[in-house]
């Protein structure tokens, strides 16, 4: 175990080292019993997965998860400070939905990924329900679809790996599963996870680390027959934009709730052998015919 300091010379480590509270010597001793971390300048404890995925991203989350899986319960390190949130002011709805980039990832119900990009109405895959139980499900239609531009994603560092996300795409939140905006997503709020060891599926709670604004290309919103998906394998909704249902003030139901409601008519078209993607993606928006329907009533 080395200490690895961030830049500078030898009178400033000695300058650093001086000001380092006795409670955050103790804090990195103590979580050496745990996993190995190396020093970083602040003596924040950094995984050292993260080093890792400076040189290989892949490698780098395969190893955060190997020590998550190996040490659940017990895997533990300080959460960074507020300032890992670089984003800029993301609520306000850009009135379009958007979703995923392209390069996201879907779990099938056969074990393997498939990219974003490559999934086919029809495609049979794992979903959580909202008990969190994990099923399978079948991805019915695309509610956005549009794989060329570039566009600002939310990405969602988290302890088993990051999600990429628009800011108004609803994701579930904490041990109720609370269906939020991602961006009201902040460090140390808690997200489900699907991790696979040795072909065995368990769904964990796993930490927010930070959420930076970048750019990807595409945005790709599939619709399951349940309304959920695992994206990355995080639990997160079929929907975005549409706000919680509020009576005097009062949220009487859910954004998932109302968006999985209102698209009840067409997953009974569904059922019914009814084609519901045909010439639905003409306009330009790469928005399905009916999710542009429901937009404009929304707005208006």
């Amino acid at each position: 175990m080395s200490l690895e300091w961030n830049g500078g010379n030898t009178k400033t480590y000695k300058t650093a080292l001086d000001k380092i509270e006795q409670s955050d010597w103790k804090a990195w001793i103590e979580s050496l019993e745990y996993s190995p971390v190396p020093l970083w300048n602040s003596l924040d404890l950094y995984p050292i997965y993260h080093i890792a995925s400076e040189i290989s991203e892949q490698k780098g989350i395969m190893m955060q998860k190997a020590m998550s899986i190996a040490l659940i319960d017990e895997f533990n390190y300080q959460i960074p400070n507020a300032e890992e949130d670089n984003r800029e002011n993301t609520g306000k709805s850009n009135k379009a939905g958007y979703c995923f980039h392209e390069d996201s990832v879907k779990v099938l119900h056969d074990g393997k990924e498939k990219k974003m990009k490559d999934l086919t109405v029809g495609d049979r895959v794992f979903v959580l329900d909202d008990k969190g139980n994990l099923m399978q499900d079948e991805m019915i239609a695309w509610l956005h679809l549009l794989r060329t531009g570039i566009f600002k994603f939310l990405k969602i560092t988290h302890e088993f790996g990051e999600i990429k996300l628009t800011p108004d795409h609803v994701i579930f939140v904490g041990e109720n599963r609370s269906p939020q905006h991602a961006s009201t997503i902040s460090p140390g709020d808690k997200l489900s996870v699907l991790m696979t060891a040795q072909d065995h599926k368990t769904v964990y709670m796993t930490t927010v680390l930070s959420v930076q604004t970048v750019n990807g290309t595409g945005v790709y919103a599939p619709l399951t027959y349940n309304g959920r998906l695992l994206v990355d394998n995080v639990d997160v909704s079929c929907y975005s934009t549409l706000d919680h249902l509020q009576v005097m003030g009062q949220d009487v139901m859910s954004s998932h709730a109302l968006a999985h409601l209102a698209f009840f008519p067409l997953r009974m078209a569904f059922t019914f052998g009814l084609d519901i993607n045909d010439n639905e993606y003409d306009d330009g928006t790469g928005i399905h015919g009916y999710a542009r329907w429901l937009l404009e009533l929304y707005w208006t």
